[in-house]
């Protein structure tokens, strides 16, 4: 039986369930309500979808690989390129917040180059403390 493409993609990623064991003790059977499988081929996919429409601003580059992300501002004052990755990172937590996507800070970190050796304010994100590298 050859199905088309959508129909392909529906039965891929709708009415999923889990079970979970513990010794020889089995959970009730639960749904999955997220609906791509770790480790899907078109999981990369659909999480770039799902993520084209973060924020941007005219300051900050980004650059995404999975669900990483790197965030670049570039000025010649080390505190105003510090000032406007945390304004992004404050965009950023907002609509991580409103899309209800958890972001693990003890994962983040923050890396400065500068040719001047200066102080310069730290991060947070989810009033978290990032620490530098």
């Amino acid at each position: 039986m050859t199905l088309r493409p959508p129909f392909q993609t529906e039965i891929h990623l709708s009415d999923r369930h889990f079970v979970v064991r513990s010794g020889s003790a089995l959970s009730e059977i639960n749904p999955i309500y997220a609906e791509v499988l770790q480790g899907a081929v078109a999981a990369p996919f659909l999480f770039n979808l799902y993520t084209s429409d973060q924020p941007k601003t005219n300051h900050t580059i980004t650059g995404n690989f999975a669900d990483d992300k790197a965030i670049m501002a570039l000025n010649s004052e080390s505190e105003i390129a510090s000032n406007l990755i945390q304004f992004y990172l404050n965009l950023l937590q907002t609509w991580y917040k409103d899309w209800g996507i958890n972001i693990n800070v003890s994962k983040s970190v923050h890396c400065i180059f500068i040719l001047r050796p200066r102080n310069c304010p730290s991060k947070t994100l989810n009033n978290l403390f990032i620490p530098p590298t």
